[in-house]
């Protein structure tokens, strides 16, 4: 939180350094600093996530995914601070927050069953994005970007637990855009984001094995993967300056 808070002090301090610039006239004419925006969205999300690596120390039989349920659509909320930095160029800092839920694996194992698997995942990205005009109001943009993320999954059912990776994030993007008045933008966005990192191992289920002359504790473990997130969004951008 320290280190969001600092980054985001950092990149509203160079916007407004960026826009007095200008106006003192500092900034060469073809660069467009001083034209600052917000924007916020949200829409959809659809990612995976996988089990694999079954183990159970019964000693028994093996553990297997008899079937799976995937992950249900889920949702995305972003927020962007940004400014042009010159015509048909753009930078921003953008917080997103990415939830699904509802997948669900049966696990077979003397004691095994079904567990359900929800995800999270937030990131703050420094985005750079090249918009193409096409005139009537209607632009076109591509871009991307890079910064810090965390993905965590929920594991529930009989042994709730939670496992949490943080690191390198990025996100590679393509939009349209349509101004609805001067200063403000309907925007639609595809984008595909991850975070990089892997879980370990987790415990899956416990239960009771009855299959040897008497019970024995057992416990069934697993490695879960992630997949990519991908996101369809709508959003309004709103200019701070004329």
């Amino acid at each position: 939180m320290r280190r969001t808070l600092l980054v985001t002090a950092a990149i509203g301090s160079l916007l407004a350094g960026a826009g007095a610039a200008q106006a003192a006239g500092l900034v060469p004419p073809d660069l467009m600093f001083g034209q600052p925006y917000v924007e916020f969205g949200g829409g959809f999300n659809f990612t995976s996530v996988t089990l694999t690596d079954l183990q159970t120390n019964a000693g028994c039989c093996d553990a297997s995914v008899t079937s799976s349920t995937p992950l249900n659509i889920g949702s995305t909320i972003y927020g962007s601070i940004g400014t042009t930095v010159m015509p048909g160029l753009r930078v921003e800092l953008q917080g997103s927050l990415r939830n699904n839920s509802g997948a669900h694996f049966n696990v077979s194992a003397e004691g095994g069953g079904a567990v359900g698997v929800d995800t999270k995942t937030f990131m703050l990205l420094g985005n750079v994005w090249k918009d193409f005009d096409v005139g009537n109001g209607l632009s076109f943009h591509v871009g991307g970007g890079l910064g810090f993320g965390s993905k965590t999954l929920t594991v529930t059912g009989a042994t709730p637990t939670t496992q949490t990776v943080s690191g390198l994030a990025y996100l590679l993007g393509i939009g349209a855009d349509y101004a609805l008045q001067k200063n403000m933008t309907l925007t639609f966005n595809y984008t595909v984001s991850n975070v990089t990192g892997t879980f370990g191992t987790s415990t899956i289920a416990t239960g009771v094995d009855t299959s040897h002359s008497g019970p024995v504790d057992e416990t069934v473990t697993g490695i879960l993967g992630k997949g990519m997130d991908e996101s369809a969004t709508v959003g309004l951008r709103f200019a701070l300056a004329p």
